[in-house]
């Protein structure tokens, strides 16, 4: 059983977000860099599963910071089904979600293709080339 948990940015600072990223990335990054308006948390049989970070743009549009999945769940058909559940959860208050992928990280691209995200522009970044990719949930 998988449950999505949204969960506001100061417990996400305070209680998840240094773990979770050096977690999913293997690298540190601290809590006081983060501008996100809230997390969704997947938990599938009492263990993460993923995680996303949120920020709003405006009312409309959701800008996805970071996210990623937890070592039992990489690599599984878990990713596709919770990325898809946590896109559902943000498509009942928003009309489109926005991210960038980097060009080499081949995994994650096909993901947010095969979700709908359309490429919509390119973005140089600390010798990284970033790929602009956007979801319009329609009606």
């Amino acid at each position: 059983m998988i449950e999505i948990f949204k969960i506001g940015s100061d417990e996400w600072k305070k209680n998840f977000s240094d773990s979770a990223h050096l977690a999913v990335f293997k690298e540190y990054k601290p809590n006081h860099r983060d501008r996100i308006d809230f997390a969704l948390l997947a938990v599938k049989d009492d263990k993460p599963a993923m995680y996303m970070q949120c920020r709003e743009f405006d009312s409309e549009t959701i800008y996805i910071q970071y996210g990623g999945a937890f070592e039992d769940t990489k690599k599984t058909y878990s990713v596709f089904i919770i990325f898809n559940a946590f896109l559902n959860r943000l498509k009942q208050t928003y009309l489109r979600a926005a991210m960038y992928v980097e060009n080499t990280n081949k995994a994650m691209l096909k993901l947010a293709l095969a979700a709908g995200f359309v490429i919509t522009g390119v973005r140089n970044f600390k010798q990284s080339i970033l790929l602009e990719c956007l979801l319009e949930f329609g009606g």
